[in-house]
């Protein structure tokens, strides 16, 4: 009973939990009132695994668009909604949040990460997102700890980082975390200073226990834990544990055979952390809920007409796309639309027509599939528009460049709709726009006021920036995508979103994916905007709206202003 704690099961060779099970599982133990952990990813959502149930759950705005919200209420809500479907789901145990501040612009789970490419924006988001999810009776994961920031070659990688750095710039999250009472945090796969993150004693037992005053218990990432030494680290926890392999049977770092030969204190303490979190939860009570395999019904229920805090998910869903949309420009005052600038407007782009809804959502393990109430931008687009009387021409849903640029010259003003995929295992390999979007937007920009609606997993260069009239930014906003974009372009939620990381001017202005063994962060604290090297498209923070400020009078005071800080008074 006590080797069962320290690992999961229900796991398959192909990748995926049995029937009826999570993508984590740690049975419960009945004769003590021990409930299973029952865990699920979590980049988006709730993340269907059981067959037949893709589109059961909201397909929310991804972390990097909370981010861009800027907003700690925004971000407690819809993690709280996000709770609430993990419970409905029957799950106990949400993978998530993942806030890794990011390093490399072309990072393949950057649309993943909670903190942007800032310590402090991430620490706030971390904070108001756990206590979302906690708050709803459902465990948080803060991940992946640590120096996860890249996916070439991200099983064997060694960071090699210093200690000031680390402390600065990518643990602020983890302790956020820590302090915001996270009950588990997910090791990472990569080696930092020569050892393996899961099997790191200075990283778990001094960095995040000792100094950031964690409580909870550590899990490894998914096939993350190399020996059984990783218990005596700090590692509390194998995943995903046992796993069934054909023809061999089945194979765990943390077998009772190799658990034989772990000392007893270290096991029994590796038991006490996961049991301590799972009874200050009281996942033992009322909130146990189903027990695998019997969780069928609860993993094939409908959770996407779900209602929390008095807020319908769907509703919330596009709310939350709303505040995620950035406007990185706007010239001669080209947007909102109205009918008395506009009478035609062109909208072309293969993601805004396209069925597949792409750049909704990012793929690998945080995929949540949009449900059928998930609109295409032209659709929204072109139901709004008749809305205002502005009539809408579009192309016969092809690729065709010169069509794009005969409908270009019958409109008053052309919408882009653009976006690039990102997903986990793999890196980017650039950061250009895809489906051939800057040439086409380079085309019809020369022809009429055009206006770039850009659906993003993080970074994107945009060559033609000072061409066009106006640029928006939403880094993939899940279900509610289509609708927030006709909701922004016609000033019915105006743009609030800022950028949490920044719009390099060029391919030159990043830091690169590490593609030696070992990674030298050797730019220390000077990634971002922090660095004086890399040249912004547009920086960090940046954000318009639709309505003008001026400030005057600028004035220096002194009074009621606290020590060590200087104060300023407008107009």
């Amino acid at each position: 009973e006590l080797h069962s704690l320290l690992r999961g099961q229900h796991f398959n060779a192909k990748g995926s939990p049995d029937e009826g099970y999570y993508v984590g599982n740690v049975p419960g133990i009945p004769r003590l009132g021990i409930p299973a952990l029952k865990m699920q990813d979590a980049g988006q959502g709730f993340r269907a695994t059981e067959p037949g149930t893709e589109k059961t759950t909201t397909a929310w705005p991804c972390m990097l668009a909370l981010a861009s919200t800027w907003d700690d209420d925004m971000v407690l809500l819809v993690a709280s909604a996000i709770g609430t479907e993990f419970k409905g789901k029957g799950a106990n145990v949400i993978l998530g949040p993942s806030i890794n501040v990011h390093r490399v612009a072309r990072g393949g789970r950057n649309f993943e990460y909670l903190s942007g490419e800032d310590p402090y924006l991430g620490a706030r988001m971390t904070s108001a997102y756990v206590r979302g999810v906690q708050d709803q009776g459902v465990m948080a994961v803060a991940k992946h700890y640590a120096m996860n920031e890249q996916e070439t070659n991200r099983m064997t990688m060694d960071a090699h980082v210093s200690r000031r750095v680390a402390m600065e710039l990518y643990y602020p999250p983890f302790k956020a975390a820590a302090q915001a009472d996270v009950g588990a945090v997910m090791c990472a796969y990569n080696q930092v200073n020569g050892t393996y993150a899961c099997q790191n004693p200075d990283m778990l037992n001094g960095d995040l226990r000792e100094i950031m005053g964690f409580k909870g218990f550590v899990m490894s990432d998914w096939l993350a834990t190399h020996h059984t030494d990783g218990l005596s680290a700090g590692l509390d926890q194998e995943q995903p544990g046992v796993i069934k392999i054909p023809m061999i049977g089945e194979s765990s770092v943390l077998s009772d055979k190799a658990l034989e030969n772990v000392e007893w204190a270290f096991k029994t303490t590796a038991a006490t952390h996961t049991l301590t979190s799972m009874f200050r939860f009281g996942l033992h009570d009322v909130n146990a809920g189903c027990s695998p395999p019997e969780c069928g019904d609860a993993l094939k229920s409908d959770q996407t007409k779900s209602t929390t805090l008095g807020h319908k998910h769907r509703d919330l869903a596009l709310a939350a796309a709303q505040s995620a949309v950035t406007l990185l420009k706007n010239e001669r005052d080209v947007l909102p639309l109205t009918k008395d600038k506009v009478s035609k407007i062109a909208v072309l782009g293969f993601a805004s027509w396209s069925e597949k809804l792409p750049y909704f959502v990012g793929l690998g393990s945080g995929y949540v599939m949009p449900d059928d109430s998930a609109k295409t931008p032209l659709d929204a687009i072109w139901k709004r528009a008749s809305e205002a009387g502005i009539e809408v021409l579009a192309p016969n849903a092809t690729d065709d460049l010169e069509e794009a640029k005969a409908l270009a010259q019958s409109a008053d003003v052309v919408i882009v709709v653009a976006g690039a995929p990102a997903s986990e295992g793999l890196d980017r390999k650039d950061l250009f726009l895809q489906d051939g979007s800057d040439d086409l937007i380079a085309a019809v920009a020369s022809i009429k006021p055009t206006v770039v609606l850009m659906q993003t997993p993080g970074a994107v260069l945009t060559p033609w920036r000072d061409e066009v009239a106006g640029i928006a930014n939403l880094f993939m906003g899940g279900v509610a995508t289509g609708e927030a974009w006709a909701s922004f372009l016609f000033g019915d939620s105006p743009p609030r979103g800022r950028l949490p990381i920044m719009m390099p001017a060029s391919e030159s202005d990043v830091i690169s994916v590490g593609e030696e063994d070992e990674v030298q962060y050797s730019e220390g604290l000077f990634t971002s905007y922090r660095s004086p090297h890399l040249k912004a498209a547009f920086p960090f923070g940046h954000g318009l709206t639709f309505t003008s400020f001026r400030y005057s009078r600028a004035q220096e005071v002194h009074t009621d202003c606290p020590p060590s800080s200087a104060c300023v008074a407008l107009n």
